[in-house]
């Protein structure tokens, strides 16, 4: 570590044989090796040092020994220059000859060889030999970027800059013409030399009009030349030529061409699918449900001069399922010029899941003789049953209490469809008075009113409307099937639930319009949070006609209010049914103080039955009932 620097070490310099010296000046006599000015050399780090700059002249260093100092750079890899120059005095004099000599590294000076100021100049000597070292690391050094010539070549068929110009098809006894654009992109004059000399163009390629040649370029200058392709006969052709200049890192410039020779009478095969873009050869399906299928059309046309033959279609590449090939009209036909055939291709997915293929068309074109089309497609699910076609699938309309078979797809009738009152979340349909009845069920302006829930289906597959107080709001409603009734009583409507705003510790009346008469032997009962049933006395509720009855509810009170709790909501969960016997023991809905809670496992012993008779008889009258309608058992 120096100077906060790690990473030290010895620079490296080039063999004597270096490609990168554009001249190599070396001492005469016995020192032929041994003394080595290297002139315009960019491969080592220390020519970088003293490429543009030297110690005397163009100082970049100061306090610079004239001395040598070792490289990091053994002559040719660790070799005993003795056996390549066993005159080689200096070192191999200096040595005793006890055999191999090994180690040897370039050192480098700035005396110059004559012993004065002068160029650098680099030795040979074994690496135990007492020298100097200049220490770098690496970022120390980097490429010297002087002026120089730097050649673009470019053509006329792109890319530009690949060096390539192919031809493509051209008639066999005509031409075809490229341009060849040399600039010098450079900062010094760029020398062309002779081009296509070492290495030339033959027939079927010439050049024409050859502005380059033996051209100096100055910086930005541009020349041209023509390559033309002259097919005398049918085939592909290559060849390439040579570009020489004075670009030190690009000389040659080699340059390929190539074409294909065609018949002046050829056919010509087109292919063409009915999928847009059509001359892509790619057919996609896109989704095609399970168990279903999708045809798409390939056409296939002569486009030539001369008879298309087309082979076995899907033979060497065939289809398998859930692809296949149907109504082959070209396999094995002829097509004159301007004839057009055609094939269907059919993708039909057993199952979900994407699928790919291709298969061949093989014919007699003569640089499209077997043309690949690729086919994909994606299988998906068979959508749910969806009776009426409206987008709401029967299990999704039958969970939401619509009707899956109407033929309109307006449950409610209001003019508005099922799909669009639900919404586009089948989970979360719409409800915009937050009753707790999606809109869909709620015909009109009751789908906007929180005081009334419209269209509530219920158990037994009628339906009822429910309207709070005026100035108070609905929410919760919902219907159930009646499970673990009462004994005795018969809950056909099942149950139904909500709840609604009220005074503070007042009452509320609730009306239910069923869309049904009610039964003859009414009775109403409340179910609490256990599932008991408590018959409602007939003093909180009131049957206005065949088909409508009035709740009075009361916020807090444990008859009517399930959270018992005066908070200016009631929750009220009925169900409104019939007596089907006099057996329960029920006092009935006209009892005037109370109701009696039956579980759905309530029985009672038949010595009551005679200790019953009298109320019972009571109640029944109260419903209208004659007692010549009661059997007794």
């Amino acid at each position: 570590m120096f100077g906060g620097v790690g990473g030290w070490r010895l620079p490296t310099t080039t063999q004597f044989d270096d490609p990168t010296c554009s001249s190599d000046v070396r001492a005469a006599g016995s020192f032929t090796l041994f003394y080595e000015h290297r002139l315009d050399c960019t491969g080592g780090e220390m020519e970088l040092l003293t490429h543009l700059h030297d110690p005397w002249n163009n100082p970049i260093f100061e306090n610079i020994n004239r001395t040598r100092y070792w490289t990091d750079t053994p002559y040719r890899d660790g070799i005993d220059p003795c056996i390549d120059y066993p005159d080689y005095d200096v070192p191999c004099t200096i040595e005793n000859d006890t055999g191999i000599r090994t180690d040897f590294y370039w050192q480098w000076g700035f005396t110059g060889f004559d012993g004065v100021n002068g160029p650098a100049y680099k030795t040979t000597l074994k690496g135990t030999n007492d020298r100097y070292a200049w220490a770098v690391h690496d970022g120390d050094v980097g490429a010297v970027v002087g002026p120089a010539p730097e050649i673009l070549v470019t053509d006329s068929a792109a890319p530009a800059t690949d060096l390539q110009l192919e031809f493509g098809s051209v008639t066999e006894m005509t031409s075809s013409d490229g341009t060849v654009t040399v600039t010098n992109s450079g900062d010094q004059d760029l020398v062309i030399g002779q081009i296509a000399v070492s290495d030339p163009l033959a027939a079927p390629f010439s050049i024409l009009d050859d502005a380059c040649s033996n051209q100096t370029l100055t910086q930005g200058m541009s020349c041209t030349l023509t390559v033309r392709y002259s097919p005398p006969a049918t085939g592909a052709s290559t060849d390439s030529f040579d570009i020489p200049s004075n670009d030190a890192d690009e000389d040659p410039v080699i340059f390929n061409v190539s074409g294909t020779g065609i018949s002046a009478s050829a056919p010509e095969i087109t292919v063409t699918d009915s999928v847009t873009p059509d001359n892509d050869l790619q057919v996609p399906f896109g989704e095609v449900t399970e168990m279903t299928s999708s045809d798409q059309t390939i056409s296939i046309s002569n486009d030539g001069t001369a008879n298309l033959v087309i082979g076995q279609i899907a033979v060497s590449d065939p289809l398998a399922a859930p692809f296949s090939v149907l109504d082959d009209t070209c396999s094995n036909q002829t097509l004159v010029p301007a004839a057009l055939c055609r094939l269907t291709v059919r993708f039909s997915p057993p199952s979900p899941g994407v699928s790919t293929d291709s298969f061949d068309i093989p014919s007699n074109d003569g640089d499209e003789n077997l043309i690949t089309v690729n086919v994909s497609g994606a299988g998906t699910e068979l959508p749910p049953p969806d009776s009426n076609g409206d987008g709401i699938s029967d299990a999704d309309a039958i969970a939401l209490g619509l009707d899956p078979n109407d033929q309109d797809g307006d449950t409610d009738n209001d003019g508005q469809s099922d799909v669009i009152e639900v919404g586009e979340d089948i989970e979360n349909p719409m409800d915009n008075d937050g009753d707790g009845v999606t809109d869909a069920l709620e015909p009109g302006e009751t789908a906007s009113d929180a005081g009334i829930a419209s269209g509530l289906p219920l158990a037994s597959g009628d339906s009822v409307i429910i309207t709070t107080a005026p100035g108070e709001m609905l929410s919760n409603v919902r219907s159930d099937e009646a499970n673990d009734g009462p004994g005795g009583i018969e809950l056909p409507f099942g149950t139904v639930s909500y709840t609604t705003t009220s005074p503070l510790g007042g009452n509320v009346t609730v009306r239910m319009t069923f869309s049904v008469d009610l039964p003859d032997l009414l009775v109403i009962n409340k179910v609490d949070k256990a599932n008991n049933y408590t018959e409602l006395p007939d003093t909180v509720w009131n049957q206005v006609d065949d088909r409508s009855v009035d709740v009075t509810l009361t916020d807090g009170d444990p008859q009517t209010d399930l959270d018992e709790v005066a908070d200016g909501t009631i929750e009220d969960p009925i169900a409104v049914g019939s007596i089907t016997g006099v057996t329960t023991g029920s006092s009935g809905s006209g009892g005037g103080g109370g109701g009696c809670t039956m579980g759905s496992t309530a029985s009672i012993d038949p010595i009551w039955l005679f200790i019953l008779l009298v109320p019972g008889i009571g109640y029944l009258q109260r419903h209208r009932v004659e007692l010549t309608d009661v059997a007794v058992k």
